[in-house]
């Protein structure tokens, strides 16, 4: 199945986990092996509010193909979680289908980048800290 074929949530679903993956070994390069200061920073940076700034930040940088992606994750009716406001929920779940469509072409090379391009400016922020 070529990837614009998977539904929005199914992109986002994958995305999430290489979301996850990416997430836990910059903190682990970053922190070294203080497991529990790693666990901490890795679960502050995944969550929906985090997720949906970095959407926010990154797309400007996104393709025409990426943000069609974004805003297919952005708009797919789903199941969200009542303690995250729907829009931010929504936003993060664009951000994932898009690591998740990345994920499916084999363009890991883009991911990277995608992901250096959010840490760095999240850190411009004093988010990524």
């Amino acid at each position: 199945m070529e990837a614009k074929e998977y539904s929005p949530l199914a992109l986002a679903y994958l995305g999430d986990a290489v979301y996850e993956l990416l997430t836990r070994e910059y903190v682990l390069e970053r922190y070294g092996g203080k497991m529990g200061e790693v666990h901490k920073k890795s679960v502050s940076l995944v969550n929906a509010r985090q997720q949906a700034l970095a959407g926010e930040l990154i797309e400007e940088y996104l393709t025409s193909e990426e943000r069609e992606i974004f805003r297919r994750g952005r708009n797919a009716k789903g199941n969200y979680p009542r303690n995250v406001e729907v829009v931010v929920y929504r936003r993060s779940t664009g951000l994932e289908a898009v690591f998740g469509f990345l994920y499916l072409k084999g363009n890991i090379v883009r991911i990277k980048e995608l992901f250096g391009l959010i840490v760095k400016l999240l850190e411009n922020q004093g988010e990524a800290r």
